[in-house]
């Protein structure tokens, strides 16, 4: 059974893709309601201005990636859940190598803006960096190691990403994911 989905929820998901694919200057609140079926004159009525909406989707990314990381977090070992978290990149490589990181991009272009929401979307980007750097310090690092570690692990991420985006190779992105799975199987046998 298909769910119905309100005007406003058709609102914040058209605004997530289009963002995703075009980057926030470059999406008109004209496309968004497009794309969402929406009148134009209708956005107003859910959301004040563009940023208002901006939020929202930041929410949307905010609360997927809380869903994701619980559901990590049920798994029993950090090697194991830093590995599926990996396996959850490789499930999106088509579109991180067409788009780019959905979090990493809205994250620079927002900076660059000096747009209000930047904090709230660099906040997601902070919870990821403690919850890899909590994985480290379960694994038995210090926690300054497991910081660095940490930041070694979503920089090189985020790196390939960004390469496999610029140069359109998806092979630079699951080289990377490859590459970072054995250093975990190695941290892992290590113990």
């Amino acid at each position: 059974m298909n769910r119905i989905i309100n005007k406003k929820e058709r609102l914040i998901e058209a605004a997530t893709d289009l963002i995703y694919e075009k980057g926030f200057a470059n999406t008109s609140l004209a496309d968004i309601a497009n794309k969402a079926e929406v009148p134009l004159g209708n956005v107003y009525y859910y959301f004040k201005s563009k940023e208002s909406l901006a939020k929202a989707v930041i929410e949307t990314r905010q609360s997927f990636y809380r869903e994701q990381l619980e559901a990590l977090d049920k798994l029993e070992s950090p090697e194991l859940k830093l590995s599926t978290y990996l396996g959850f990149v490789e499930e999106f490589v088509d579109d991180l190598v067409k788009h780019g990181c959905p979090v990493g991009s809205l994250c620079q272009e927002l900076d660059k803006s000096g747009e209000p929401v930047a904090d709230d979307i660099n906040a997601l980007v902070k919870t990821k960096l403690e919850w890899i750097t909590e994985q480290f310090i379960a694994m038995g690092e210090s926690t300054d190691e497991a910081k660095s570690q940490a930041i070694e692990f979503l920089s090189s991420l985020q790196g390939a990403i960004m390469l496999a985006n610029s140069l359109n190779e998806k092979s630079i992105l699951l080289d990377r994911l490859a590459g970072m799975r054995r250093q975990l199987d190695e941290l892992s046998a290590r113990e």
